[in-house]
């Protein structure tokens, strides 16, 4: 074993160590699933319809108020047209005449009749030509005979008739006034229409009443956070539209739960990756060292440097141990009696050991008799330098483990704050983002390596494509974000240094109704140059002024 293997032995132990995976826990992020997430996932294709069915169902519920509010009007007016109709008619109330039909009595004439008068008068010219005829011409007078009777009779029996129109058909009385059926025509044909308008409106209703029910019953997984069925249907369609914004925002909030559970698996496997080729290198050394782990390679090491130092020991007599030293070993009866000598030499300098205790012994006694002798106020002073001494190093060991407890503190805090607070953080960050653009962009988008904002036209920006001031204000927005979210927790002061210079006045009114609306919960400590921030002179300490005093 050189020197070379033995230094990356070393090197690879402290790399392994370096390296703690910590085998006996779980490092992946769990975080409790929103039982919405749940009911979505197992609804996931009704709830979808519902959320894309949103503007049909705004759209046909306000189709469906509109209907109501038109029968509500056409139901009174038909009321005070039924009530003004009734005190004419009674009940029921007739049905408005065709167009064009008059009402008053006429003689018909019918075709027989002018038959028949046609052949009594041809009857009539024959007899009277039969009788003026000086032959009397026999078929003359028959015919003329015959035809009068004959169309005497007809044009009798087929007279001019007075007839009538059957207004019962319409449902008029045999005695109603004709005059006043002709006036209220009018309000009869209105009636009738709005009748037929109210009826086709209650089928529309119902309609338009079942689209909205079979929607909703799309709603039903989520029925437990939804409102009794006696609530009207705006309230149903705004808790629902409420209850699949959280939803989309469970849903976000889940992919980057599982990016970042993804994040750490990844580093956890690079890290076991690296730790299982460092093992590797080094087992392949002990192989060629023929030991099985660290602790025989540092027994061996410990071997290898006792072996050197013997050697070294070795060499330095071997340099020593010259022919005059060996000479002078010998006059001195050799190695034997050197030992002995020393042996004995040892033992005068135990005996000279206990001398010099027992003259300790002496000293102290002296010393404690000095201390009596010594006036009670240096050994006051003493006691007070001694207490002084023990505070002192009590007070910085209380510090040292005071800055252990706060390291732990904030760490155990940032873990909290990057695992289970995220959401939280980009939600507060995005409205203070919005604030300061005066509602130019909603959203902000965590990517692997980059950071995305959206505008309220749905367009994506990375952060650096922004302009400086939007740059400013997003980063600004995000540090205030994640203070505030630690300070829930654990509250400690705002401290900030005049970071608001690059913005305009507009933006710094804002930043100022922040500041404001923060130092209701917290204390914020501003420090500034500049005097046009809008701050109460009794919250300004003015430190130039401070100095100078």
């Amino acid at each position: 074993m050189t020197d070379g293997v033995a230094a990356q032995v070393e090197k690879l132990e402290g790399q392994i160590n370096g390296i703690n995976l910590d085998e006996g826990s779980d490092h992946s992020t769990e975080i409790s699933e929103n039982p919405l997430l749940t009911i979505y996932k197992n609804n996931q294709r009704d709830l979808d319809l519902l959320d894309q069915s949103i503007p049909n169902l705004i759209a046909g519920n306000n189709l469906f108020d509109q209907t109501k509010n038109e029968l509500k009007v056409l139901s009174s007016r038909l009321d005070q047209l039924h009530a003004d109709l009734k005190n004419k008619f009674n009940d029921p109330i007739p049905k408005p005449l065709p167009q064009g039909l008059n009402i008053q009595p006429k003689i018909k004439i019918s075709a027989f009749f002018i038959i028949g008068l046609f052949l009594a008068v041809a009857g009539i010219l024959g007899v009277v030509y039969g009788f003026l005829s000086l032959e009397f011409p026999l078929p003359f007078f028959i015919c003329g005979a015959g035809g009068l009777v004959i169309g005497g009779l007809l044009a009798f029996f087929e007279r001019p008739k007075k007839e009538s129109v059957d207004l019962s058909k319409y449902g008029y009385g045999t005695q109603t006034d004709p005059a006043l059926i002709t006036s209220s025509q009018r309000e009869l044909q209105e009636y009738d229409e709005k009748v037929q308008n109210f009826n086709q409106l209650v089928k529309q209703k119902q309609g338009q009443l079942y689209k909205i029910d079979s929607l909703l019953k799309l709603a039903m997984p989520l029925k437990q956070y939804l409102p009794d069925s006696a609530q009207s249907h705006d309230t149903l369609v705004g808790q629902i539209q409420v209850l699949l914004n959280e939803i989309r925002d469970e849903k976000r909030s889940a992919a980057l739960s599982a990016e970042q559970k993804r994040l750490v698996e990844d580093n956890r496997q690079q890290q076991q990756n690296h730790l299982n080729d460092l093992k590797n290198q080094q087992r392949q050394i002990f192989d060629s060292l023929k030991v099985t782990d660290y602790s025989e390679f540092q027994k061996l090491l410990a071997a290898r440097s006792s072996a050197q130092q013997r050697q070294d020991h070795l060499q330095n007599i071997e340099q020593v141990l010259t022919a005059d030293k060996e000479a002078q070993i010998n006059q001195l009866g050799g190695i034997d009696q050197i030992i002995l000598k020393i042996q004995a030499a040892k033992a005068q300098l135990t005996n000279f050991d206990a001398q010099i205790q027992d003259a300790n012994g002496g000293l102290l006694t002296v010393q404690s008799q000095l201390m009596s002798l010594s006036g009670d106020q240096d050994y006051q002073d003493k006691l007070q330098q001694r207490a002084d001494l023990e505070t002192e190093i009590n007070n910085e060991l209380e510090g040292y483990f005071t800055n252990r407890l706060a390291a732990s503190w904030i760490n155990e805090s940032l873990y909290e704050i990057s695992h289970e607070r995220m959401p939280e953080i980009k939600k507060q960050a995005e409205s203070y983002f919005s604030e300061l653009t005066d509602g130019k962009y909603r959203e902000i988008i965590f990517q692997d390596r980059a950071l995305l904002v959206t505008n309220i036209q749905g367009d994506h920006f990375y952060a650096y494509e922004l302009s400086k001031g939007s740059s400013e204000q997003l980063y600004v927005a995000l540090r205030l974000a994640f203070a505030e979210s630690l300070a829930v927790k654990n509250p400690l002061p705002f401290l900030i240094d005049d970071s608001f210079v690059n913005f305009d006045a507009s933006r710094k009114d804002v930043m100022d109704r922040i500041l404001h609306h923060l130092a209701e919960k917290y204390q914020v400590i501003y420090f500034t140059a500049n005097h046009d921030q809008n701050f109460m002179e009794t919250n300004i300490i003015d430190l130039g002024a401070l100095a100078n005093a």
